[in-house]
């Protein structure tokens, strides 16, 4: 018995290898492997018919997709779909190549009609809850989600993507009851271990944070965001010396890792040992990430500290059209104003930071010690 007759019995479709109309077994074999044209020799030959039919127009539509060939496999989907109207994989299939070709209303249709059919099927709210994700509709998402969770409340997987999104919304306390949830239904998860790190380093729970991403880092030394984080939390903790390795380490894993080259330019420049590297991490986060304010907030510090003043204020002073509540920006530029002479505009700025984060001025001491 090949795979394909076992996929078949699962479904509970009727075999191809106990079909009159059975074609040779290389051809099943390579369909089955979605080879595109021993697919179409099933197809075209007539040598398949109902649901079998569906089956092997379902593994030309991805056969068709791999191969790039989007609107065929559209056909294909499609046609697999009419065979076999209640099967749910090529509506699946489907949901992803109208998402891939941008037919967003058609994707939606096809959503509410897979959950129309299939209330008590968990996986279309999840499908959906992942395209919202995609999206950055991260409350949509949450709500399909919740309702995957109501159906199978002890699957960790739709436990992990609600936790998720419940992160990127800084529901910190909601994220960290779905991520505790998961544990208790499996035992080692470093992805889970990086993602509660991650919201116990936002809630300041340092140690907490350093216990789930260490153990992340231990059971997946591949994990970028685990490095990250453990970054952040030394950085958070005053410990630059260890935070320094684990950016390196991030980079390593993913050289266009924006918020680990912003970072590491920001540790680098306060260590003060490689000025020139920072600026280069300052760089590169531009280039990666755009002229975004942090960027160029963290660029104009970096040039402030060696010296380059004028172009120290033209990065503070874009950053600061950018967003003008940026109190580092503020600080920065009020410093180098002071550098230049311009006390009364350094003034401004400093009380404008200060409105904005009293107490500020403590954290930017050192670089006011650069401008005296």
């Amino acid at each position: 018995m090949t795979r394909l007759t076992l996929i078949l019995a699962t479904l509970g479709l009727t075999s191809l290898a106990a079909s009159p109309a059975m074609a040779n077994k290389t051809d099943v074999d390579l369909c089955e492997e979605r080879e595109v044209k021993a697919c179409s020799r099933l197809i075209d030959g007539g040598k398949v018919v109902d649901k079998n039919l569906a089956l092997s127009l379902v593994f030309r539509s991805e056969g068709l997709e791999r191969s790039g060939d989007l609107q065929g496999a559209l056909r294909d989907a499609t046609h697999a779909l009419k065979v076999a109207p209640g099967w749910t994989r090529p509506r699946a299939n489907l949901a992803r190549l109208y998402e891939r070709t941008g037919q967003t209303k058609l994707l939606l249709e096809n959503y509410m009609i897979a959950i129309a059919m299939n209330p008590q099927d968990p996986s279309f709210y999840s499908l959906r809850g992942h395209y919202y994700e995609r999206r950055g509709e991260l409350s949509l998402a949450e709500q399909d989600f919740s309702h995957a969770i109501l159906v199978a409340p002890n699957d960790h997987i739709y436990l992990t993507a609600r936790g998720r999104v419940l992160l990127a919304q800084n529901k910190l306390d909601e994220a960290i009851a779905d991520f505790d949830r998961v544990f208790k239904l499996t035992i080692i998860n470093p992805e889970v271990s990086a993602l509660r790190g991650e919201a116990h380093y936002w809630k300041k729970n340092y140690q907490a944070a350093l216990a789930d991403l260490n153990r992340a880092i231990q059971y997946k030394p591949s994990l970028g965001e685990a490095y990250l984080n453990r970054a952040r939390v030394h950085k958070a903790l005053g410990e630059l010396d260890k935070a320094l390795p684990d950016l390196d380490k991030a980079l390593e894993i993913n050289p266009k890792q924006a918020a680990a080259l912003r970072n590491r330019c920001v540790v680098r420049a306060v260590l003060g040992k490689d000025m020139a590297g920072a600026l280069a991490d300052c760089e590169a986060a531009i280039a990666v990430d755009g002229r975004k304010t942090e960027h160029l907030s963290n660029r104009g510090m970096v040039k402030l500290l060696t010296s380059k003043i004028d172009e120290a204020i033209a990065d503070f002073t874009e950053a600061l059209a950018k967003d003008p509540k940026n109190h580092e920006a503020l600080q920065g530029r009020g410093i180098a104003r002071l550098r230049t002479g311009d006390a009364g505009a350094a003034q401004q700025d400093f009380d404008a930071s200060e409105r904005l984060f009293p107490g500020i001025s403590q954290n930017f001491e050192r670089y006011r010690s650069v401008a005296r």
